[in-house]
């Protein structure tokens, strides 16, 4: 998820992370779910572009995005957001009547503004804040592991994911 937020400007010729404004939500695993939320969001917050982050079983979808919006929340509380604005519901709202699910991203551009990179502190500080959140279903969830795949957020320059336009954009 963090590379994929770093790899948004790359889709741009001239931009950077401080002009992104996203929002992470989740919706159901079939053309029509994902194409009405992103309606929603281009007639609602003027996003005009989207992806699809994580597809996995409907079950686990609340969680996930849970954990997504509440380490966005985490950084925008300490002034160490990556892009110039975050928003999800975390967890809020029906779940799909469907087997999978999704995590999705929509964005829009807008000026620039300063950015404060997150450290490494700020790392083990939000890893700490979560790990009871992610191991009442998950034991395996520790701290260091949640370190480890934040650790991408304090390098928003290197840690990026290969992002390409889809063949019906535009």
């Amino acid at each position: 998820m963090v590379r994929l937020i770093h790899s948004i400007p790359d889709l741009f010729n001239d931009s950077d992370l401080d002009r992104v404004e996203l929002y992470i939500g989740r919706t159901g695993c079939t053309p029509r779910h994902v194409k009405g939320r992103w309606k929603i969001h281009r007639d609602e917050k003027d996003h005009e572009y989207a992806l699809v982050a994580i597809r996995c079983p409907t079950d686990r979808i609340v969680r996930w995005e849970g954990m997504m919006v509440k380490i966005l929340n985490r950084l925008k509380s300490r002034g160490r957001l990556c892009v110039r604005n975050a928003e999800g519901s975390g967890g809020g709202g029906r779940v799909a009547d469907t087997d999978d699910s999704v995590v999705y991203i929509t964005w829009r551009l807008k000026r620039r503004s300063k950015l404060t990179i997150p450290t490494r502190k700020d790392v083990r500080e939000i890893a700490a804040d979560l790990v009871e959140y992610g191991a009442s279903s998950n034991p395996k969830i520790t701290s260091q592991s949640i370190q480890k795949a934040l650790d991408p957020i304090t390098r928003v320059k290197s840690e990026k994911t290969d992002t390409e336009w889809h063949d019906n954009h535009g």
